[in-house]
């Protein structure tokens, strides 16, 4: 499946074919709180929505779009114990939303976007600690978005958004 493919599938028309395209996903808790804030970042750095899709995502979905991650054991020190199920079941607790953006250097901005909600909210520091059940659900699995990578673009558009 290649990238003209997909966007012509979606119906979806890019302006300049030298922009980026980027997929940003707000976790479901966080949806209702960033969400507006997201729109005026996007506003502000001249970044286009091109798609925006609000689903809760299937443990199919989850499993493939963080198949980088999930490569990790099980009891993965930073991520703590069982952190692949508790990963799972929080991104299948409720709705995601999942937006298909497009601009100039639009995966730096939204990277940047990310870490900037990091260091308002907070985020594990340091990956040599384990990390209690409580300690995982308040410090990892809470993390608000995440921004697909370049080479997990055309997978991320399958699978979200067709």
């Amino acid at each position: 499946m290649n990238l003209i493919f997909i966007l012509q599938h979606l119906e979806i028309k890019r302006q300049n074919f030298h922009d980026e395209l980027g997929i940003i996903i707000f976790k479901p808790q966080f949806v209702d709180v960033e969400i507006e804030q997201f729109r005026k970042y996007c506003e502000l750095n001249k970044i286009t929505i091109l798609k925006e899709k609000t689903d809760t995502l299937s443990k199919e979905a989850i499993i493939a779009l963080y198949k980088n991650i999930f490569s990790y054991s099980n009891n993965d020190l930073e991520f703590g114990v069982n952190w692949k199920a508790e990963t799972i079941n929080y991104l299948n607790s409720g709705p995601s939303v999942c937006i298909l953006v497009t601009g100039s250097g639009v995966n730096r901005k939204l990277s940047n976007y990310k870490y900037e909600l990091r260091s308002r909210y907070g985020k594990i520091t340091n990956p040599k600690t384990t990390l209690s059940d409580e300690d995982f659900k308040n410090k990892v699995i809470k993390n608000m978005v995440h921004v697909i990578d370049d080479e997990e673009l055309q997978n991320g558009l399958w699978i979200l958004f067709c």
